[in-house]
């Protein structure tokens, strides 16, 4: 399973949901490729395969991919799409509609997992930032 190609589906629905591509949720998508170690080229351009595929096959498929990981990457993505979705300070609806569709109703994941992980991942971002201005 591609990793590139799940996050980069997810990560396409998201900044697209509301209608508008934030510049604070590109650099956080940018902050998870690199915590991810993932290549940004290889993902963009599945990012680039995606714009013009109806959004409810791509969240199926999606959702399709998901499944097929464990239930801790699962958590730990979901938790990667939050943040992005908050990256701007707000959440739009849309966004929440689209990220409860996959974690809840596709996967069956625990909220409170997500949030968990979340925060995890946040104060790991924090750490990182506070060590680069060293």
């Amino acid at each position: 399973m591609d990793e590139h190609k799940i996050l980069a589906r997810l990560f396409y629905l998201l900044i697209q949901a509301d209608g508008k591509v934030d510049h604070r949720e590109l650099a956080m998508g940018n902050t998870m490729l690199i915590h991810e170690k993932l290549d940004q080229s290889k993902f963009e351009a599945f990012m680039a395969r995606m714009e013009d595929c109806p959004k409810h096959q791509l969240i199926k498929e999606c959702i399709n991919e998901l499944k097929m990981l464990d239930t801790t990457k699962q958590i730990q993505y979901m938790a990667w799409m939050c943040l992005i979705a908050n990256a701007d300070g707000f959440m739009d609806a849309r966004e929440w509609a689209l990220i409860f569709q996959i974690y809840h109703k596709g996967l069956n994941l625990d909220k409170k997992a997500i949030m968990k992980r979340q925060l995890e991942i946040k104060t790991a971002l924090g750490k990182t930032k506070a060590n680069d201005q060293l």
